[in-house]
């Protein structure tokens, strides 16, 4: 299976403190993963034992590093991470194998693995009747984001495009297009319930997650914790506002997100929208 996919970690040098941490637990925790690994980052230069380091340039924002990446991959799928993106325990790689199997048998071309910012289980169909694979409706704002995925390589590319922008004008994109869009299933879009990847998330708004901390901590594991912490209030207000997202209808959620606007509260599209 190591013909078939890449794994790439996109890395912005400001967050070079979670680096270690990150690529570390990775290895430790899929010691015999067999797929090539790519690192894009900035400028900073690093080593990693088992992974190739390429730099993108001191201007260089999301966009630029994931051009990068799929330029010197050379599979047709791509695992895409984020830095912090942190693998908490053993990962099965007959598991993994069988995934990627699964998803050049289906045509897939978006298998999301985790979706560490939803406070409630997924209800959206499933997949063929496989009780852990939902698909994602076209109208689901967040369906096809930047959480832990596989890539089909030629729609990532697609989809990324050719100019240099940040993250969130990725995602943002993406929500403007699922907007009016219907319930129908997006094709060759998958969401995977499972985390096969056993991922814990590290950091929400530039602030490291308490419960992350606690989690490794458990495991014997200290991070390295060089940026502020998220209080526990902030963070359970978080989760209160994705778990009332997710459980309004769809087409409610924009009456009620304008309501909340009029209250100040901010939204990714709001913010856009005004800029």
């Amino acid at each position: 299976m190591e013909e078939l996919m890449t794994v790439v970690f996109i890395g912005f040098d400001g967050y070079s403190d979670m680096w270690d941490d990150c690529i570390s637990l990775y290895c430790k925790f899929w010691e015999d993963c067999p797929y090539r690994t790519i690192f894009v980052n900035n400028v900073k230069d690093v080593h990693f034992k088992g992974v190739e380091v390429f730099h993108a340039g001191k201007d260089a924002e999301w966009s630029r590093k994931v051009q990068i990446a799929i330029k010197e991959s050379k599979t047709p799928y791509i695992c895409l991470m984020l830095e912090d993106f942190l693998v908490g325990k053993q990962v099965n790689s007959t598991t993994v194998g069988k995934t990627i199997e699964f998803i050049k048998k289906e045509h897939i071309r978006y298998f999301k693995l985790a979706n560490m910012n939803r406070a409630v289980k997924n209800r959206d169909a499933n997949y063929k009747n496989y009780r852990f694979l939902h698909v994602i409706p076209k109208s689901d704002e967040y369906g096809i984001s930047l959480q832990a995925a596989i890539w089909s390589k030629g729609y990532l590319s697609d989809l990324v495009g050719t100019e240099n922008y940040n993250a969130w004008i990725f995602e943002f994109n993406r929500v403007k297009e699922a907007q009016g869009k219907s319930d129908t299933p997006n094709h060759g879009c998958v969401f995977d319930e499972r985390n096969i990847l056993n991922l814990q998330h590290g950091v929400i708004q530039g602030k490291y997650l308490p419960g992350t901390i606690k989690y490794f901590k458990g495991i014997g594991i200290d991070l390295n914790v060089e940026r502020e912490i998220m209080s526990y209030v902030q963070y359970y207000k978080l989760r209160l506002i994705s778990k009332g997202k997710h459980l309004l209808p769809r087409k409610m959620r924009k009456l009620v997100k304008k309501v909340l606007e009029k209250c100040g509260m901010k939204f990714v599209s709001t913010t856009r929208d005004n800029s």
